[in-house]
């Protein structure tokens, strides 16, 4: 008895949990080219949820019913944030509008030469040290 008490509880749990969530999927999109784009980054604000478009500018995301705000972003496109109200999976194309607002950048640096920890012995010092069995040798001087 205890058995199918559980398996009804289970059942009922699952069916409640799932149905609190909605599956949010689409494109974004060039606004003015019409063009996918790839590794765009769709979040959801005040949360630590999010996803980023693939090869083909598609994304899917799982979200809680009722009022999303999403921020879309890409590079070289002005980003946008979308207030909606989620009741079931919807499927929604985001247009995001070009931008020339990055400026220019400048890399400037000096050379700095690299040390690889070599050591410069001379032969005169090498000959000056003590040696175990025989003459002064570089290998037996490391």
């Amino acid at each position: 008895m205890i058995r199918i008490y559980t398996c009804i509880f289970l059942i009922f749990f699952c069916v409640i949990s799932y149905s609190q969530h909605c599956t949010l999927a689409g494109y974004v999109q060039d606004a003015q080219s019409g063009e996918r784009l790839i590794n765009a980054y769709i979040n959801i604000l005040n949360t630590r949820t999010g996803c980023v478009t693939n090869e083909q500018g598609y994304f899917s995301l799982v979200v809680d019913k009722g009022m999303v705000t999403l921020k879309v972003s890409y590079i070289g496109h002005s980003p946008d944030t979308f207030h909606m109200e989620v009741k079931k999976d919807t499927f929604i194309v985001f247009h995001l509008q070009p931008s020339n607002s990055l400026q220019e950048v400048t890399v400037t640096g000096r050379y700095v030469p690299q040390s690889y920890n070599a050591i410069k012995v001379e032969m005169s010092d090498m000959a000056k040290l003590p040696v175990l069995g025989g003459e002064a040798d570089l290998m037996k001087t490391m």
